[in-house]
């Protein structure tokens, strides 16, 4: 019925946090702008910081849209890419294992390196292993988005990051209290999932 497709869609919503305004390829060929150069780890936290830096910020993505974080080969490109990179953006709490690695391999002394999880309650999963999944929690992900643009903010001295940054999270409010109330009805039922990832989701 109606009420069953307004659920599904927020479902969607929450799972890709407005990933469809994002149709711009993530990783184009990086170029000398002489713009802050950003670079993100993995698809969901591209999405969250996208909107913060907007148009007056080179970013770029590591990882396809639906390549798996905990499982995949390191390109040449992706060691160019973070060599001349001013801030990498991950996820943390162990979803991207490869990243210091990686990092290590670069040797960018200039780097700032934001993890969105530090600062943050990381729940664990029925095999006691720490659930990265954050993002799919409609507030953290507005925590996330704030933490990117302080630390932005903080970095360059512009504060257009943080108040994109306030744009963002306020959308983000929004969707959470939409999301309370159209699952108030099932607060008490349990779920099948394809992926041990909606902790996070199923507690908000």
């Amino acid at each position: 019925d109606m009420n069953q497709r307004k659920i599904l869609l927020l479902i969607c919503l929450a799972v890709v946090l407005s990933a469809s305004f994002f149709v711009v390829s993530s990783r184009r060929t990086p170029k000398d702008t002489g713009r802050l150069k950003v670079v993100t780890t993995v698809w969901p936290v591209y999405v969250l910081a996208r909107p913060v830096v907007a148009e007056k910020t080179d970013i770029y993505n590591l990882t396809s849209q639906l390549a798996d974080p905990h499982n995949f080969a390191i390109k040449p490109e992706m060691v160019s890419l973070l060599a001349s990179a001013d801030v990498l953006i991950k996820n943390g709490a162990g979803l991207e294992t490869w990243v210091d690695g990686l990092l290590e391999s670069v040797g960018n002394k200039k780097l700032k390196i934001i993890d969105l999880s530090q600062g943050i309650q990381v729940l664990m999963d029925k095999q006691n292993l720490a659930d990265p999944h954050i993002w799919l929690d409609p507030v953290l992900a507005g925590e996330s988005v704030k933490k990117i643009g302080d630390s932005l903010a903080e970095l360059t001295g512009d504060q257009e990051y943080q108040v994109n940054a306030l744009a963002y999270g306020a959308s983000l409010a929004s969707l959470s209290r939409d999301i309370s109330e159209k699952f108030i009805p099932f607060k008490q039922r349990e779920y099948i999932a394809q992926h041990p990832a909606f902790i996070y989701f199923a507690r908000r």
